[in-house]
């Protein structure tokens, strides 16, 4: 085309143009209601904005009193914003079982969720139970590595393997002669246990003994009868879990003496745990 013919379609080219973007709308138009709309999948879309996520407000390495989380929870309310706080999350890094995770946690999941009920107004279905394995502590600890976290909604949650809403899960002492830190009578408590497994195959036991400075000898012994007796009755190994664990100075109801006598829970979830 020479240098003339442009200079004489020049003054043409804008009405061409525009003339031209009316023709391609409207075959566009005609096209997406010819197909049903799905010339509106082949043309790419803008994406939204980066999603909100989850932000984490606290990791516990080592064990910490229910004092301490009630001050380390004050960062909540320190988000201005409702809707990036609608959940909290409490995940605890840990290789076992969920129901059995929440007690090695470095806090006590069960009362965090209850507190952040009671003193927050978060409704229990808004409270999370999580475990992942990606966290993982890299140091030595006698407890699993714990988090706090908050989300805007339940598609921003971090990251993990299992995980529950806290009305979705229960915690239960047995035994009706709690002492120090323990039951007198955990043999009782043992066999009411045994019965409520049997009852429930989606529930677990937990035979727990603290002490204060060091293992006492006497609640080990008492912790392998228990386990003895869940052996004996047929109750499958990975249906419960014993262990000792030092009680942490700083909690409530700390004791005056060394507890001699273990205590005895059952867990039950309402729902399965779900995987994401």
């Amino acid at each position: 085309m020479s240098m003339n013919t442009l200079k004489t379609l020049q003054p043409c080219l804008p009405t061409l143009s525009r003339r031209f973007t009316k023709v391609a709308v409207i075959i566009l138009i005609a096209l997406s209601l010819f197909t049903g709309g799905y010339i509106s999948s082949v043309f790419p879309r803008t994406k939204p904005g980066g999603q909100e996520k989850a932000r984490l407000i606290k990791r516990y390495e080592q064990p910490a009193s229910q004092y301490r989380v009630v001050e380390d929870t004050l960062e909540i309310r320190l988000e201005r914003e409702e809707r990036k706080r609608r959940l909290v999350v409490i995940r605890v890094c840990s290789e076992q079982p969920l129901s059995f995770a929440l007690f090695q946690a470095a806090i006590d999941p069960f009362e965090t969720a209850k507190y952040l009920k009671d003193y927050y107004a978060y409704a229990p279905d808004k409270v999370f139970f999580l475990r992942s394995e990606r966290c993982l502590s890299s140091g030595q600890s006698n407890t699993e590595a714990t988090e706090i976290w908050i989300a805007p909604g339940e598609e921003a949650l971090p990251e993990s393997v299992e995980y529950l809403r806290s009305n979705q899960i229960n915690r239960s002492s047995l035994g009706r002669q709690p002492i120090n830190r323990g039951v007198r009578d955990y043999r009782v408590a043992v066999q009411t246990l045994i019965k409520r497994l049997r009852s429930n195959p989606d529930s677990r036991g937990v035979i727990i003994g603290y002490y204060l400075n060091h293992e006492n000898p006497l609640l080990r012994k008492r912790i392998h009868e228990a386990e003895r007796l869940l052996k004996e009755n047929g109750v499958p190994p990975q249906r419960y879990y014993a262990l000792l664990r030092q009680w942490h100075e700083g909690d409530s109801g700390y004791p005056n003496s060394e507890p001699r006598y273990p205590n005895v829970f059952i867990v039950e979830a309402t729902k399965s745990t779900a995987r994401r």
